[in-house]
Parts: C-alpha cells; structure tokens; sequence
C-alpha cells in the first residue's frame, strides 16, 4: 500500500489562549490534488505554516515521506521534496524575474549569497531547467524584466516557477489567485492543472471555492481550526454542514453547485 506522501496527526496549534487548529488529522498521497477552503480564519495559513516549518505543532506530528518532525528548516523540506508558495509573493525585487526563479533551482542554501549564486547560475543544467519553467509558466518574454516593476500577475507565476525549480514531489499554493484578478482565474487555473498533469502533488488554499473545487481529486473543509467536511468536490458542494457554515451563508448557493461568480 501507498504511504502518504504528507500526513498530519492530530495537530493542533495554539497562540495563548486561541486554538487556531484542533486535533486535525490529514493525508496527501503522492500524486493527489487536495484542495483546503473555509471562511477567514479558519486555520488554513496557519496549517500551512505548521507543515511547512514556520510554526511547529504545539501537540501532533507531521510526517513527509513517512519522516516525523517537529519543525522543518526550509532547507530540509525542500530537500525533501516539498516547495511552496505564500499569498503574498516574496520576491527579490533588485533581480529580474529570470534570476529569482534561478534562485530556487540554485538551492535555498544559496539565496542571499552573491558569490556562490553567480557561480552556480552558470551551470548549463540549471539555465536549461529555468528556461524551462519560464516557458511552462508563460514567463519566457518578460524574463529579463525587474521583479520590481513585474504585474501581479507576472509575480504569482514567477514565484510559481521559482518552487517549481526545486523538482518538488508536492507543492503548497497559499492563495495563488490572490491579487491577479478575475481575468486571470482560467489562466491560473490552466497552469495549475498542468502542475499536477505533471505528476506534483498539490495542497492548494484558495479562497475562491469554484477555482479550488475544479481542479482538485479531493477537498478539506476548516471551519474554527477543525475539520467540517473532506471528500470530492461533489460531495463538497452537496454537503449540508459545508453549505450552512461557509458556502450558502457567505458566497450563496451559486458557489455550492460550483456556478458562482468566483469559478473561473
């Protein structure tokens, strides 16, 4: 049998006297799209923080690739296979958007060392990797332009691209269409579904429940730091508990038959 490639046992996340999580327990299988949605503040930044290391679990574990750990160094997730993006995009704004997502295929031991990253952003195998992430992420024309001076929506696929250049097994989108717009929901939602035709598992948090529940095998729903509902998008949608929490009460009953104005 399959191990998870992500597992979560009974985590919870405490912040003196607020339970952001409770006892959440949750699986990612190699190759699975799993999508987690629920109004704010239901605790989906914050588990995406307790898995990626930036907090630790105040009781449960979190195991990648059947390792438990308490708290992982971003360097040694990301040797061990997961990558991530955050809802607002963490950019090097004085390098071009070439060069950030360099930075990624350079190792995260190398950001921020001038040396060492110029010496390695020579090697003929990464300039072949990043250029073809810029092609895959549609970022190949404006590659040479400054991060500083990129549109949003050119942002979110940099830093896309950028933890892609790690060769994840598995990344976490936090919010990836926040600030692009809806015009740029079905373009989004093309690269995202092309990520996981890749073979890269995916645990996507996004706030926009028909782009969310389109592209995902299953959904997770959080409501005050614990889990409502988990099945498929169908099941989802159909979900009495999941309709009066979250999807009649704040986006309708267009969003729970997936016919809302935030489907792409």
């Amino acid at each position: 049998m399959t191990a998870p490639l992500l597992e979560l046992k009974a985590v919870t996340k405490r912040f003196d006297g607020l339970v952001a999580l409770s006892n959440v327990n949750m699986a990612v299988m190699p190759g699975e799209f799993v999508s987690v949605i629920g109004p704010n503040g239901a605790g989906k930044s914050t588990l995406f923080n307790v898995i990626t290391g930036l907090l630790a679990p105040s009781e449960g574990s979190v195991a990648v690739n059947g390792e438990t750990v308490r708290k992982f160094r971003p360097d040694l997730l990301h040797a061990r296979g997961l990558a991530r993006t955050f809802q607002v995009v963490r950019t090097v704004g004085s390098l071009s958007i070439r060069d950030n997502v360099m930075l990624g295929a350079a190792g995260p031991r190398l950001r921020g060392l001038a040396a060492p990253f110029k010496s390695r952003s020579g090697e003929p195998e990464l300039q072949e990797r990043v250029d073809e992430l810029l092609r895959f992420t549609e970022l190949a024309e404006v590659a040479g332009e400054s991060a500083r001076e990129a549109s949003p929506g050119h942002l979110r696929r940099m830093e896309i691209a950028r933890a892609l250049a790690g060769n994840p097994e598995m990344i976490l989108m936090d919010e990836p269409a926040a600030g692009i717009g809806a015009d740029g929901l079905q373009p989004l939602k093309e690269l995202i579904g092309a990520i996981h035709k890749r073979g890269i598992s995916v645990l996507l948090v996004e706030h926009y429940v028909g782009l969310a529940l389109s592209l995902c095998d299953r959904a997770i729903v959080l409501e005050s730091g614990k889990i409502l509902a988990e099945g498929s998008p169908d099941e989802i949608r159909a979900d009495q508990r999941v309709i009066d929490a979250y999807l009649g009460t704040r986006h309708g009953n267009s969003a729970a038959t997936g016919k809302g104005q935030d489907k792409p």
